[in-house]
């Protein structure tokens, strides 16, 4: 399996990322031991996607929502149905209540 493990050199405390083809979470965190690395947080990358879409992936939102539109939807067609709701009222209450009333 392989693992892409992070932390910081241990000499001079620079981040360090490197990826181990190991066994198991446990010798790939002891590959970065012998590499003077202290070990922050491992990942399995065995069946992830290639290094260079996730990174896109990441770089394009930095962990914000992505706007797919639905509140400008919603808000066009809440003015919409108030709109109608408007008209309804102008137009066509006075004449239903002139048809009441007689």
């Amino acid at each position: 399996m392989k693992y892409r493990v992070s932390g910081t050199n241990h000499d001079n405390g620079a981040r360090m990322t490197l990826e181990f083809e190991a066994e198991s979470r446990a010798a790939a965190e002891r590959k970065a031991i012998q590499s003077r690395m202290d070990v922050s947080h491992i990942v399995d990358i065995t069946e992830e996607e290639s290094a260079d879409e996730a990174a896109a992936k990441r770089a394009a939102h930095r962990g914000d929502t992505v706007n797919d539109g639905r509140m400008a939807r919603f808000f066009i067609g809440m003015m919409i149905v108030l709109a109608l709701a408007a008209v309804a009222y102008f137009v066509v209450w006075p004449r239903v209540r002139a048809t009441m009333g007689s």
